[in-house]
């Protein structure tokens, strides 16, 4: 058996595993980085897809924090600005946290924005005057 050079019998039996069937790692120790033509179609098809999801949250954050007003934000628009530059979590957090108020349009609606369906909304006679 070659020896382990002072490391866990678990963690040499992976490196062993990554290096003999994967390939994976190089003589270092360390992990080999794929050119972009090494990924299959669907992996490449994948990291757009989240790289596009990304930058999206990250200018719907970016341009929501610019035009809405200070007292509308929990702490400073400068600090959720760049909250919003940490991949994924920062944008999920200043539209989950870092806004005041309502998150969606239609459960904050006051009882007197709520249409009835009984008659027309100009007709001030009820359904028993008629």
């Amino acid at each position: 058996m070659a020896a382990n050079y002072g490391v866990s019998p678990a963690f040499y039996s992976e490196y062993v595993f990554l290096r003999r069937y994967h390939g994976c790692l190089q003589e270092g120790g360390g992990m080999k980085k794929k050119s972009w033509n090494e990924f299959t179609g669907c992996q490449r098809a994948a990291i757009v897809a989240l790289a596009l999801t990304q930058f999206g949250l990250l200018a719907a954050a970016l341009w929501d924090v610019a035009h809405r007003k200070a007292e509308e934000v929990r702490g400073p628009r400068a600090m959720w600005a760049a909250l919003s530059f940490i991949d994924f979590i920062g944008p999920i957090a200043y539209f989950t946290i870092g806004r005041k108020g309502c998150c969606c349009p239609w459960c904050c609606q006051s009882s007197e924005e709520t249409v009835t369906l009984e008659g027309d909304p100009g007709d001030s006679a009820g359904p028993a005057d008629r």
